[in-house]
């Protein structure tokens, strides 16, 4: 019985995520020409560029604000991620160092 319970718990798991991941067809409808940012991938990151123009962040943000109001939504929830988890790491990097400097010595 929990062989089966456990089966058909999986099959709903896996259902489930296979659903979350398709498309809403009406949402993906645009009615006007919409210019495609493209995604340049590199040794030191990734950089965003639109019509050969390579984008800062500050331009990206402002071409999304124009252009989608709900990728700049999440363009904002993103980069507020980005700068917390940096502020994060360099504070973990800095007393790992410094507690390196410490056995090291």
């Amino acid at each position: 019985m929990k062989r089966i319970f456990l089966f058909l718990s999986l099959c709903l798991v896996f259902a489930s995520v296979g659903m979350a991941q398709t498309d809403n067809e009406d949402e993906n409808q645009l009615s006007e020409k919409v210019d495609t940012i493209t995604i340049l991938k590199s040794t030191f990151g990734r950089y965003y560029s639109l019509d050969g123009e390579v984008l800062t962040m500050h331009k990206l943000a402002d071409v999304l604000k124009k252009g989608n109001e709900k990728s700049y939504r999440m363009f904002l929830g993103g980069y507020s991620l980005y700068a917390t988890s940096f502020v994060l790491a360099a504070g973990g990097g800095y007393f790992l160092g410094y507690e390196a400097v410490n056995y090291v010595t």
